[in-house]
């Protein structure tokens, strides 16, 4: 019998009176399954003392004095990893999170980073996916409705165009057949389900009349509790009925269905409106989680992944993602071996597989975490590229993925993912947890510029028109993903801690791509997902204004009203996500500040704001999905002068203003900000390129026309080898701020585990 989550014992070992033990898979030892959590309780108090030892220490180092000026906020994400029980700091978004700059980081994060005081912090016993807790986290919780069979049809055709096709959980007439028509009856032909220039396989497809469908009985019920009782709660009378156990599998694949497709377009709706349809789909998870087709539960699990990588779940993406992975390997999906399988059976394997791994390698790429498994574990080949509707149970044929087609297919879609996922792993693995290179590679140069060809061909190599998509898939996703790994491998790391005049260039230009695709996204309402969202603009603005500042050829290549018109995009986003993800407001409020001091340093000359052309408030709705004004953006217009609103231009403007607003940082806030930085620069310490820079000293000779400082770049100084050895130590303090980041909150709504009354 399979242990319970109770700890130190289980429910049916402590009613057995024997020890609760596994066995670790290292040792093959047994070891009481409370141990790890024994382990963690001691090292947390090792920590603890560690923390008050150091806080005794008489004198501090240099280097330390430098950097305890954002202590009270690395103390605040580790003081909730201690109270939460999260196997590592809810802060540790690894190496390739993000590019903060030194100083200009320190500062902005200590005026406008998370408040410790007011630090929530989430406990919780669980850490799986136990489907007992989860259907207790929607007691109480509003459920949805089951929607008319022409809604469904339309959230149906959102998610196999935008997500299916991304990642493939679910054979489309497989699905159809199995959860669809068991609820709404016929399969009409004539909507695309990813198959827009094709027509769907009729042959998946047995004759079912409608009286036999859950719909039809389900409307019956609400329509005979309404005649008896007009005034009855709907939704109330719905939770009451006893749905057959025939339909609970499908109840919950159509459900997570819907609330992943409306997460898809999720600044469209109303919040609640996906959350409703996932704790509609909970009422039934227990179902799926045992159900005896493995394959399907796991289908069932990477579906619950998707709708957390974008929506706030119970528990967090990272434990869903887990026990994704444990069920993946326990399958052996990850090797293929001996076992012989139908070639149905197989390439649903696989398909699965490299869902398990595509989402493994996205979140742990965004956040420089481990991945769950070892590039050297994984040896199975891509799924067939053909269209659904010609991978059958009953075909001749041994292996779909030795077949191709000229058809049209959304596999071109999801094969593009897995490969660019492939890439990002290569990246991290190398730049960051700093494996071993490849033997065909004889330096760390030759493996650079092969992989920044390959991803340049990988790019070229994505289909470009719907019609070989066979579905409306939104191609700017694959520009984000090209621009957010070209940051990436440019940027800082582990391999090398400081920039080439290429690199430098490389992460200018490609932090800006994502600036503005994800400012395409949130025009047309279709970023989907929040958390990564925040986090990815953040960085790419973080990235944008780090190559300004230190490299001059960058400074040179973009003028002040191109940095004004791309902090206003990402200012814009991260105020119409601050709905959606708490962390965005802080995010944005720190760009606007760090916006503000690198025009100040880098661009003294530059003319009265006064003269600026700033929006009105009618042309910033024209940016905003629904034409609505974040408060955000409009305290910033109704705050300045008569005149220099007047010369924003009128309602009908419709193209990006030329210099399109000063960052919400007003006077005080800025001289606030640069006296902070000067008690930095003035700390004994050994001088690094902030110093040589001395971004502070130009800071405070303003706007008043004086000569600012000349700043120099890391290239005009390749000679000085001192000055090279400085710029290696800055970029080792730059990579150790990474980790202060202010994606705290981030970690915390999507990454933490709270309790099951959020």
């Amino acid at each position: 019998m399979k242990c319970t989550s109770d700890l130190p014992k289980c429910a049916g070992c402590a009613k057995a009176n024997v020890e609760c033990v596994s066995i670790d898979p290292v040792t093959r030892r047994e070891v009481p399954r409370s141990y790890v959590v024994s382990l963690e309780s001691r090292v947390e108090e090792l920590e603890s003392r560690l923390r008050s030892l150091e806080g005794a220490t008489p004198a501090e180092t240099s280097d330390s004095a430098y950097s305890n000026r954002s202590d009270s906020y690395i103390d605040s994400v580790q003081n909730s990893t201690a109270a939460s029980g999260s196997k590592a700091p809810p802060s540790f978004m690894g190496a390739s999170s993000g590019i903060p700059f030194s100083k200009l980081m320190v500062t902005a994060l200590n005026l406008r980073g998370p408040d410790s005081s007011s630090h929530k912090v989430h406990t919780s016993d669980q850490s799986i996916m136990d489907p007992s807790v989860l259907k207790k986290t929607v007691a109480g919780s509003n459920i949805a409705l089951l929607p008319p069979k022409q809604q469904a049809l339309s959230l149906l055709s959102v998610y196999f165009a935008q997500s299916n096709a991304q990642l493939p959980i679910f054979h489309r007439e497989e699905f159809l057949a199995r959860y669809f028509q068991p609820i709404y009856g016929d399969v009409p032909l004539d909507v695309s389900f990813a198959s827009t220039y094709t027509t769907i396989n009729p042959q998946f497809f047995a004759p079912l009349r409608e009286e036999d469908t859950w719909y039809h009985q389900y409307t019956q019920i609400l329509d005979q509790e309404v005649e008896k009782n007009k005034n009855a709660d709907l939704v109330q009378v719905a939770n009451s009925i006893d749905v057959p156990a025939q339909f609970h599998v499908p109840l919950f694949f159509m459900n997570m269905v819907f609330a992943i497709s409306s997460s898809v377009t999720l600044l469209k709706y109303p919040d609640h409106i996906s959350d409703n349809f996932k704790n509609a789909a909970m009422l039934y998870i227990d179902s799926v989680y045992g159900s005896h087709d493995r394959l399907e539960a796991l289908q069932g699990i990477l579906c619950f992944a998707l709708y957390s990588l974008m929506r706030p779940a119970v528990p967090g993406i990272w434990y869903i993602l887990g026990s994704a992975l444990r069920v993946c390997v326990d399958l052996g999906l990850h090797f293929e071996g001996d076992y012989k399988f139908d070639a149905f059976t197989l390439d649903l394997r696989r398909r699965l597989f490299w869902c398990c791994y595509s989402l493994d390698r996205q979140v742990c790429f965004y956040l420089g975490r481990p991945f769950g498994i070892p590039e050297e574990s994984c040896s199975v080949p891509f799924p067939s590229e053909l269209d659904d509707a010609f991978i059958t149970r009953n075909a001749a044929v041994a292996d779909f993925s030795a077949k191709t087609s000229t058809m049209p297919t959304y596999k071109l879609v999801s094969l593009s993912m897995f490969r660019i996922r492939r890439l990002q792993s290569e990246v991290q693995s190398i730049l960051y947890d700093k494996r071993e290179l490849p033997r065909r590679f004889a330096s760390l140069e030759d493996w650079h510029a092969d992989i920044s060809r390959r991803l340049d061909q990988w790019k070229a190599d994505t289909p470009q028109s719907p019609r070989k998509m066979n579905c409306d898939f939104i191609h700017e996703f694959f520009i984000l993903n090209y621009s957010h790994t070209k940051v990436i491998l440019n940027g800082l790391s582990p391999r090398s801690f400081s920039l080439t005049l290429e690199n430098y260039m490389n992460v200018l230009e490609a932090s800006k791509d994502i600036i503005y695709s994800y400012y395409e996204l949130f025009q047309s309402q279709v970023i989907n997902y929040t958390w990564a969202a925040t986090h990815n603009l953040f960085m790419a603005g973080s990235s944008f204004l780090y190559a300004i500042f230190n490299c001059e050829e960058a400074k040179q290549r973009i003028s002040v009203e191109e940095l004004q018109t791309a902090a206003m995009y990402c200012s814009i986003v991260l105020s119409g996500l601050s709905g959606k993800c708490e962390a965005a407001v802080q995010c944005r409020d720190i760009f606007d500040l760090l916006t503000a001091a690198v025009i100040r340093i880098r661009y003294a000359n530059f003319v009265d704001p006064v003269a600026v052309n700033l929006p009105s408030t009618e042309q910033i709705k024209q940016f905003q999905p629904g034409n609505h004004v974040n408060e955000h953006l409009k305290d910033l217009v109704s705050s300045l002068p008569a005149t220099m609103r007047s010369l924003g231009g009128g309602p009908d403007f419709a193209a990006p203003p030329s210099k399109p607003y000063e960052p919400a940082t007003n006077e005080s806030e800025l001289t606030t900000f640069f006296e902070e930085l000067n008690k930095l620069e003035s700390m004994p310490s050994s001088r690094s390129p902030s110093d040589i820079h001395s971004p502070a000293k130009a800071a405070r000779l303003g706007p008043s026309g004086e000569s600012p400082l000349q700043l120099k770049s890391p290239s005009d100084m390749a000679y000085d080898q001192n000055v090279d050895r400085r710029l290696s130590k800055e970029g080792q303090k730059i990579y150790k701020m990474i980790f202060q980041v202010p994606t705290e909150s981030i970690w915390e709504q999507f990454f933490a585990n709270p309790g099951v009354d959020q």
